[in-house]
C-alpha cells in the first residue's frame, strides 16, 4: 500500500528573513505577486494544491467581524486593490436618512462592529519574500500556473516558515495590463 504524504513544507522555499515580530501569529492579509512554482499531488495522495507566491505587495487587513476569528467566511468584493483611499471610503461613517445620527456602515450591533487591530506602518512582507498558498480538497486550481500574476487574501499563519495561507480568495491579474501600463517605461 502506498504511503500518503501531504507535508506542507514546500521544497526549495524562500528566503531566510522572518515576518515582522509586531504582527500576530495569525492575521488577515492581502498579497499580490507572481506564482513561482506549484505542486500537484500524486494520484494516491489526498487532494491538496500548493503554490509558492513571490510577494510584490502586501497589506494587513482588519477582521470584518468577531465571527471571522472563529473561521466564518468573510465576504470581500472582487477586484479590491491596495489603495488606502478606497479602504478609507469603505470604512467611512455615513449619515442615515432618518436623522442627523451618524452610524458606521456596519451598524450599531456590537457583534458586527469591526475589530480595529493596530498593525505597524510597514507591510508584513517585503518584496521578494515567499508565501505558500494551499488549497485543501483540490487537485487543480483553475488558472493558477507557475508565472501567473495573482492577488489573494486570507488568513496567514506565520507559525511555520515560509508563512502559509490556506484556501485563499484569489484573483488572477491579466498580464496584458502589465505590458500595456503607460506608467511603466
Amino acid at each position: 500500500m502506498p504511503r500518503i504524504d501531504n507535508s506542507h513544507a514546500a521544497p526549495g522555499s524562500g528566503t531566510s528573513s522572518q515576518i515582522e515580530a509586531e504582527y500576530p501569529e495569525r492575521f488577515r492579509v492581502r498579497l499580490a505577486g507572481r506564482i513561482d512554482q506549484v505542486w500537484i499531488p500524486a494520484v494516491y495522495d489526498k487532494p491538496l494544491y500548493q503554490a509558492e507566491l513571490i510577494v510584490a505587495k502586501s497589506k494587513p487587513l482588519q477582521w470584518a467581524s468577531p465571527l471571522a476569528l472563529i473561521g466564518m467566511p468573510i465576504v470581500e468584493p472582487p477586484g479590491e486593490d491596495f489603495d488606502d483611499e478606497q479602504e478609507d471610503s469603505q470604512n467611512a461613517e455615513t449619515i442615515m436618512p432618518d436623522g442627523d445620527q451618524q452610524q458606521s456602515v456596519l451598524g450599531k450591533n456590537p457583534m458586527t462592529e469591526s475589530l480595529e487591530v493596530r498593525f505597524p506602518s510597514r507591510p508584513p512582507f517585503s518584496v521578494g519574500e515567499r508565501v505558500t498558498l494551499i488549497w485543501h480538497g483540490q487537485r487543480v486550481v483553475p488558472g493558477l500556473l507557475a508565472g501567473c500574476l495573482l492577488r489573494c487574501s486570507g488568513v496567514i499563519s506565520t507559525h511555520t516558515y515560509p508563512p502559509v495561507m490556506y484556501n485563499p480568495r484569489y484573483e488572477i491579474v491579466p498580464q496584458y495590463f502589465l505590458e500595456k501600463d503607460p506608467r511603466r517605461g
